[in-house]
Parts: C-alpha cells; structure tokens; sequence
C-alpha cells in the first residue's frame, strides 16, 4: 500500500469517518480521467487509492474517503514509479477536488536509493488553484532550479521553503494576505515582489539568504518577530525597519560592519536598548527615523 494511502486510511480512521469497499460511481466520488488530471503522474498516483467500478469500466475514489484527505506530502521519489527521471514541472491540476487539503508538504529533491540524483518541479500558475484551502505550505528544493510562489492565496497562513543548492532561487510574487509565519533558506530571483507585498501581514519572518538586500520588509505592518541571516562574507549596506512599528524581536546575523540598521522612533524601548548593544559590538550604525 502506497504511502498516501495509509495517509488517507489513517486520517479517516482519525476522524472517524466510515470507508466501504466496493460501490458504484456516483456524483459525489472523483471519477478519474485524464480531463480530471492531466499530468500523468498525478494521474497514476490517485489511481492507485481508487476503486474500479466493473459496470462502467472506470476508476473512481469514494466520496468518503476523499473527504477525509487532509494534508498532501509528495517527493521525488513518489513519482519515480510511474517514469519521473527529474527536471518535470507536474502539474497537479485536478487535486482541488480533494476539497479538505490544509497542508502541503513538495520535497522537490529527486532521490534514488537514498541519494539525491536531481530535482523535479511543479506548474506555479495554477498551484493555487489545485489547492485552494491550503493553510501550511512547504517545500524543499535541491540543484539550481527557480521555485515559483505566485497568483493567490486566500487561505495560506504558513509558507517553508528550503532551497539546497545555492544556485537555487526563489520568485516570490504571490499575494497571500493571511500568511502569518514566513521562513525562507535560499536566494531570491529578481522578479521577486517584497515581502510586504506577498506577505503584508506576516508577523513572524525567517529569512536566510544570500542576497539580503532584496529583503524588503516595510510592507509588513504588523511585524513582530524578524530574523536575518546573510550566508555570505559581504558587507550588508542598509536595512530598513522604520516602518515596523510593532517589533518585539529582531536579530541580524551577517557581516555588520558600518551596516546602517533603521528603526522607527516608536519602536519598542527594550528592542531599542538591545539593537543598540549589539550594532555597537558589531561596528554598526542605528538611526532612528
């Protein structure tokens, strides 16, 4: 039995909810076809949970046990089987009919043997779409590929992504309103919109990269926990907090030197205070704005 089976098995024996075996098609299940879903990988691996109606000739996935399909962890590796060799972007176009996805989870690593071989993508225009009440998103990336976040979210509170390889990037241009945590390890593409832009009400930010001047936060208002970390040996020039008002926690770590760190006058006392013990050790410079 397939991993996402005994997801799906065990989610429904969580929640209590009745499975039966056998049965005909009926309005209420997802029939598969490939209008349905037209990536055949997506299509061979809901194929394996579903149940054949002899009568009609067809595959079909009781509404039971749709409903109870909760979260969606998919790797590299899962689609191997069905002739995957890296480099593919699956599109998972039909997924929304699985109506109760909160969580998704894409290792985008492509594993042979317990070796990373290469990486896989998915189709970003329309991710979304296929997910439309997802609240936790996670990825992990491995080679130099671009990792797309983009359209929009009305339900997304949580964003991971993990980029491997430091040729790696990420383009972020979603627009994902109710996104309350963010944490980000790798570079971000040029085409990528700021976070204020994506995130404007993100509390918490947790962002490594190599490029931290293209982390522009003034647009997260409601800003409460930030970290910043710069894997490289470069000076970082200027970062600009003066619009984050509502900071209760702010740490930098990266080459500070002469960095000019901007705060707003009204920012919290004690995060004053400590900004203003470690730019000192660090040879930066805080200004007040």
């Amino acid at each position: 039995m397939i991993q996402w089976k005994k997801i799906i098995l065990s989610t429904i024996a969580a929640l209590g909810i009745a499975c039966f075996a056998g049965g005909t098609a009926d309005a209420a299940n997802i029939n598969l076809n490939e209008k349905t879903f037209p990536d055949p990988y997506v299509y061979h691996y809901v194929q394996e949970m579903c149940e054949y109606d002899t009568a009609h000739s067809t595959y079909y996935l009781p509404e039971a046990e749709k409903a109870g399909v909760t979260y969606f962890v998919v790797t590299g590796k899962t689609f191997f089987r069905y002739g995957l060799d890296g480099g593919q972007a699956v599109d998972f176009s039909g997924m929304q009919n699985f109506s109760n996805i909160t969580s998704v989870t894409l290792d985008l690593r492509y594993n042979i043997g317990g070796r990373v071989q290469g990486d896989w993508n998915f189709r970003a225009d329309n991710f979304f779409q296929c997910f439309p009440k997802v609240k936790e998103l996670v990825i992990r990336s491995y080679g130099g590929q671009k990792v797309k976040l983009t359209g929009t979210s009305k339900t997304l509170e949580s964003v991971d992504v993990l980029l491997d390889d430091e040729d790696g990037s990420l383009e972020c241009t979603v627009s994902a309103p109710k996104v309350k945590r963010v944490c980000i390890n790798g570079k971000f593409a040029a085409k990528s919109k700021p976070l204020g832009k994506c995130f404007p009400n993100a509390k918490r930010l947790d962002i490594t990269t190599a490029n931290i001047q293209k982390v522009n936060v003034t647009g997260c208002k409601k800003l409460k926990q930030l970290q910043l970390t710069d894997t490289t040996q470069k000076a970082i020039g200027q970062i600009n907090l003066s619009k984050n008002k509502k900071l209760k926690s702010v740490k930098i770590t990266g080459k500070l030197r002469k960095t000019k760190i901007v705060i707003s006058k009204k920012m919290n006392k004690k995060l004053v205070q400590k900004l203003k013990k470690t730019t000192k050790k660090a040879g930066a410079k805080l200004i007040k704005r």
